[in-house]
């Protein structure tokens, strides 16, 4: 069991050493609560390529963080939880966002003013790791093309 906490050690320290090379590195160690083994799942999650999804939008509906609608004929506005997404893109903004909501200013105003509206705890992170999915954006995109998906909130 000891050889076995030793081996996770040294897989830790050797994708910490190693994520920074990833073309990608950059702009996802500048989102808030995202170190380099959480970086390196999200980019394992995306699939290398950040690209593909084309938007911020496109990002967080494939990581199940917003919702999806269930309108009828007449009725409109309706929204249900997605039953389709990359089950563990959401646990990589989640654990982001606890992160953020400990260590980040801005991140902690945000989730202070959650729980302040009567959310609870795990209401107020999945809003911040939704908020945190959107302020990712395309690595292609300049922050002139993209203004309103870099916000640091």
């Amino acid at each position: 069991m000891l050889a076995l906490g030793v081996e996770i050690a040294v897989i830790d320290v050797q994708i910490t050493l190693r994520f920074p090379e990833h073309r990608h590195a950059e702009v996802v160690l500048g989102m808030p609560g995202m170190g380099p083994l959480l970086g390196a799942e999200f980019i394992a999650c995306t699939g290398r390529d950040t690209d593909a999804f084309g938007s911020v939008g496109r990002l967080a509906g494939v990581a199940g963080l917003t919702p999806v609608p269930r309108d009828s004929d007449r009725i409109s506005g309706n929204t249900r939880r997605p039953h389709r997404y990359l089950r563990r893109l959401p646990r990589v903004f989640y654990l982001s966002a606890q992160a953020a909501a400990r260590f980040c200013l801005t991140s902690k105003a945000f989730y202070d003013r959650e729980r302040a509206g009567g959310k609870t705890h795990k209401q107020a992170i999945l809003a911040r790791a939704a908020v945190a999915s959107t302020s990712y954006g395309p690595s292609s995109a300049t922050d002139a093309e993209q203004p309103s998906h870099r916000n640091g909130a």
